[in-house]
């Protein structure tokens, strides 16, 4: 996946919850993946819609920045160890929108999706 492709997925900690909820729209995932910059990709954590929502119902503002509301704690694959059938019980049993790809020191390789799970079935 090209920086490009990357990109739909990826938010700066700096980010209002509006964005990240603009963001998660156009990328259809549910989720988007935390990045320290655009440049490295390094992965700070992950924010999904239901955080989003969980934060406005506690009277959260839209402009207030991710970086406090995002999950650091997420599940991952390590580059060349995705697991399809593993990815799939995640997404159906946990609901989870995307699950990221990174390398050992934790930079954005890709993300894996649902769609991508339907693809390789």
């Amino acid at each position: 996946m090209n920086s490009s492709e990357l990109s739909k997925f990826t938010i700066l900690p700096t980010a209002t919850l509006l964005e990240a909820a603009k963001t998660i729209e156009s990328n259809t995932s549910r989720t988007v993946v935390v990045v320290e910059d655009h440049e490295t990709n390094k992965v700070l954590g992950i924010l999904s819609e239901g955080d989003i929502l969980r934060s406005l119902i506690q009277g959260v503002s839209v402009h207030s920045s991710i970086g406090e509301y995002m999950k650091a704690s997420f599940k991952y694959f390590e580059e060349g160890e995705v697991d399809m059938i593993k990815a799939r019980e995640l997404f159906t049993a946990r609901g989870f929108g995307l699950i990221p790809v990174v390398d050992k020191n934790m930079h954005l390789i890709s993300v894996v999706t649902m769609l991508d799970c339907l693809r390789n079935s």
